[in-house]
């Protein structure tokens, strides 16, 4: 029970990386609030896990707000916030020539402009209970950059130096 007393909210929680971040967490004794954009499946995680171990806060992290909303879902679960991980993130690939527009923004906006404002929320809160971790979900793909993925590179690749300047 490595994280028995701690409390951690993790966006993008509700599949993949995200949902087995969640329930490692619990299993180790933490409260954890799951963030995502699609409440079937952040209800899913939750049913299945221990009562009062887990909730949920359905929302986009690039949403002006959502942020301090999801930190106070946390601190609400538990007190306080010791960990936060940045992990929701969206992959809409195609060359640069054929990627829509909107798809660029939409991919900066939650892949980087979201760990940003999740960040900027919880650190204060962080602060005021002592101290905390965030974990900032980049990959591979930051550092070697796979042909047909120039937002998702881009912005994996700026969130690494962004948890560097943090």
């Amino acid at each position: 029970m490595q994280l028995q007393g701690k409390v951690a909210l993790i966006t993008g929680g509700g599949t993949g990386i995200g949902e087995g971040v969640a329930r490692r967490f619990v299993e180790e004794g933490a409260k954890v609030v799951i963030t995502g954009r699609r409440r079937e499946m952040l209800d899913k995680v939750v049913a299945s896990l221990p009562a009062g171990s887990i909730s949920a806060f359905c929302g986009d992290v690039s949403e002006d707000g959502n942020a301090q909303k999801m930190v106070d879902a946390a601190v609400a679960l538990g007190g306080r916030l010791d960990v936060l991980v940045n992990n929701a993130a969206i992959e809409q690939n195609a060359p640069v020539v054929d990627l829509d527009v909107a798809s660029w923004r939409q991919q900066l906006e939650v892949n980087l402009t979201g760990p940003f404002l999740m960040m900027k929320a919880a650190i204060p809160a962080m602060i005021a209970g002592g101290g905390g971790s965030i974990i900032n979900v980049a990959s591979v793909a930051a550092v070697v950059a796979p042909p047909g993925a120039p937002a998702y590179c881009a912005t994996k690749a700026a969130v690494l130096h962004l948890t560097k300047q943090v």
